[in-house]
């Protein structure tokens, strides 16, 4: 029976990867002529990250993998974000950015915990 922070990291998971999938739904409005093609990229690549997340909520074996490399995406993106603060579509995107970095960090939190408690009741970890 899987305990209570086995139960609530996914649902993390979930909740994060949904958050990363919100700013596809704001489209390219903000931006024009050369700008566009990077955004389009931004929201291509937020898009596969968030796909990522909901997968790895329900395949253990992409969570660690997954959660690491969204928790490295989102600071990239929350540092860039605070060197440029005048770009309006950024800034929008960065307060769900936090959003979802703090319950990544949750999770992955909770999955580390998870895998030492199961490594020491295996007898691997001294």
């Amino acid at each position: 029976m899987p305990t209570l922070p086995e139960r609530v990291a996914p649902a993390l998971l979930v909740v994060a990867g949904l958050l990363t999938l919100l700013p596809l739904l704001a489209g390219t409005q903000g931006a024009s002529g050369t700008a566009q093609p990077l955004v389009l990229h931004w929201q291509f690549m937020m898009g596969m990250l968030g796909l990522g997340l909901l997968a790895a909520a329900f395949v253990p074996a992409l969570r660690m993998a997954v959660v690491s490399g969204a928790v490295m995406s989102k600071l990239a993106l929350l540092l860039l974000a605070a060197g440029a603060p005048g770009a309006e579509v950024v800034g929008q995107a960065s307060m769900l950015d936090v959003g979802a970095l703090a319950l990544l960090l949750a999770a992955g939190a909770l999955f580390w915990h998870a895998a030492s408690q199961q490594a020491r009741w295996d007898g691997v970890r001294p």
